[in-house]
């Protein structure tokens, strides 16, 4: 039986079985899930806060079973051009369309509100990664190898 432990990816805490007795498959499961949940957690705190806590909101975990594979993945749901730029940086430039915009101050000072025209102008992302989710599984990394190994050992 070749039983692999990794830790593939940037969120994911799996097992790639061959074949595999059942008692074990059950055990590994439920490691495989408590495992998932704290890696959950710590990248919820890890998280940059926001003013709304949506990105926090939308992380969540997920157990995946085959009969070859049992993996536990911990993703953001919806919104992932905005959360994958907050893990990998951005400095990409981008083409901003012309639009209308409604003005209430100029130069600081309250005014009539105005609507104007803004021309089309190119903008660009300046973001610095974050490493939520990447830098809470390298946290966490050599406690989930030991965990499955301890699991392996016991059945």
């Amino acid at each position: 039986m070749d039983i692999t432990p990794t830790l593939a990816g940037q969120r994911e805490v799996g097992l790639s079985l061959d074949a595999i007795p059942e008692r074990l498959r059950r055990r590994l499961i439920q490691r495989i899930w408590r495992l998932t949940l704290r890696l959950e957690t710590r990248a919820e705190a890890r998280a940059p806060r926001g003013r709304t806590g949506r990105l926090r909101a939308a992380i969540g975990a997920r157990l995946d079973t085959r009969a070859d594979r049992i993996r536990g993945r911990v993703m953001v749901r919806g919104g992932g051009g905005k959360a994958g730029a907050l893990e990998y940086g951005a400095r990409r430039s981008h083409q901003v369309t012309e639009h209308r915009r409604t003005l209430d101050h100029v130069w600081g000072r309250a005014t009539q509100p105005m609507e104007v025209i803004v021309g089309r102008y190119r903008r660009t992302a300046n973001i610095a990664e974050r490493r939520y989710l990447r830098g809470a599984l390298d946290a966490m990394r050599g406690e989930a190898l030991a965990e499955i190994g301890a699991a392996v050992n016991e059945a």
